[in-house]
């Protein structure tokens, strides 16, 4: 599957809800204006926990995009993004235009395509800049390095560094890692995050003694995702780095049907896509380590 494959996958998916495809239909009608979550809420009468997870999903897919302006953010439709899509959608309706199936019983013969005019060149919106997707050693000038850390560094870390990784990668560069590494990653969260378009070749399940050798990135924020509620203990990192605490069950201890897995597997990707999405609305560069820490451990 070639990144465009991937890019469409994604957003496809993210238009497959009735939620997202209206937040979406909405900022298309009102761009080029841009709204504010409230402004959406509001109008759409969604709540603001599930509205976030929503717009993630959507800035995913470069459908829409946002922007800062001091401490509020503002969404506006993604022209570029849709244009490709739409791109990718009218090569496949191009081909099979072009390319009839015979039939085994009447032969059939291709009528010549109408000559179209080439599509008008939709100007770029501003956009985030690629994810990456690499669990490079490699610490990125100008990014915070995070660290989320958990007990088998198998999903639910594995998970939210790779969401960040992409949603973030601007400011942020995610790591993962466990203080019992399980060793290997969960089928399920790489069959997730493929589904989702993620490259999951460079993901690994790994112990957290690699993030305090003298060659490990330096860490500005370590974040757990242990389960307080079944009584997991939670590795505590020593150090300076800002620490936060995320508690979320783990779904590798699911059990029962594949699609029952799946789903434990997905709740968990959207909680930890909407506390990701917090993360990325604070104004970190003007808040200090303590009110950082506050804000992190009261996003829920």
């Amino acid at each position: 599957m070639d990144q465009d494959e991937q890019q469409a996958l994604v957003a496809f998916g993210a238009l497959s809800h009735g939620s997202r495809l209206a937040i979406y239909k909405m900022l298309a009608a009102r761009s080029p204006d841009q709204m504010m979550a409230g402004e959406l809420a509001e109008a759409l009468g969604i709540g603001a926990s599930t509205l976030s997870a929503h717009l993630s999903k959507l800035r995913l897919a470069d459908l829409i995009g946002v922007n800062r302006k001091g401490t509020s953010l503002f969404y506006f439709f993604d022209e570029a993004g849709t244009q490709a899509v739409s791109n990718y959608w009218a090569g496949l309706a191009g081909a099979a235009t072009t390319s009839p199936i015979a039939s085994p019983k009447l032969e059939m013969k291709a009528e010549k395509p109408a000559v179209t005019k080439p599509a008008k060149t939709v100007p770029a919106s501003p956009k985030r800049p690629e994810a990456t997707e690499t669990t490079t050693r490699q610490a990125q000038p100008g990014r915070r390095n995070v660290l989320f850390l958990c007990t088998g560094n198998s999903a639910r870390s594995i998970l939210a560094e790779s969401i960040l990784n992409r949603l973030g990668s601007r400011d942020f560069m995610a790591y993962s890692a466990g203080s019992k590494p399980a060793g290997k990653v969960h089928p399920a969260a790489s069959h997730l995050l493929e589904d989702y378009g993620y490259a999951v070749r460079n993901l690994s399940s790994k112990s957290w003694t690699e993030f305090s050798g003298q060659n490990a990135p330096e860490l500005d924020i370590v974040i757990t995702v242990c389960d307080d509620a079944a009584g997991e203990t939670c590795p505590v990192w020593p150090g300076g780095p800002i620490t936060a605490h995320w508690g979320l069950p783990d779904p590798v201890v699911t059990s029962g049907s594949k699609a029952k897995i799946a789903t434990a597997f997905e709740q968990t990707y959207e909680a930890l896509e909407a506390r990701i999405s917090a993360l990325l609305d604070l104004p970190v560069d003007e808040m200090n380590p303590t009110e950082v820490q506050l804000a992190l451990n009261a996003i829920k």
